[in-house]
């Protein structure tokens, strides 16, 4: 059974301003409730999903409603068992080393959902 577990860094993203990349590197310009600047870094994506307003509803819901007590409320989780992992590992016939494969959960409190599957953590960095 999928479940979240916070990621190492606590965050609450008020929106998700901008998201680029190329190949397999992915930047997340994002702004949080006191106005501050960060730039999420994964430098290593093999997969991404994104969606905004109820493209994603059903999924992300599943996961909020069903929240461990130990979860703290923020943006940025990792979901663990994730049947996201699996379904990639087959799609891709061994193609791809998957060992250290992560399924990342962020979220911003507008409308948009993304899942990034990574083979390294972010990096943060504070921009203003």
């Amino acid at each position: 059974m999928e479940r979240l577990r916070n990621w190492s860094r606590l965050l609450y993203m008020e929106l998700i301003d901008e998201f680029k990349g190329g190949n397999r590197d992915l930047e997340i310009f994002f702004t949080t409730k006191n106005k501050a600047k960060y730039k999420l870094v994964f430098k290593h994506v093999w997969d991404l999903r994104w969606s905004i307003e109820n493209g994603y509803i059903d999924r992300f819901f599943e996961f909020r409603k069903n929240l461990p007590e130990n979860i703290i409320e923020n943006s940025i989780y990792i979901v663990e068992n994730s049947e996201y992992i699996e379904y990639f590992k087959k799609q891709i016939s061994g193609t791809l080393p998957v060992n250290k494969l992560v399924d990342y959960l962020l979220y911003d409190e507008i409308d948009t959902v993304m899942e990034i599957l990574a083979n390294e953590d972010p990096i943060l960095v504070k921009l203003i």
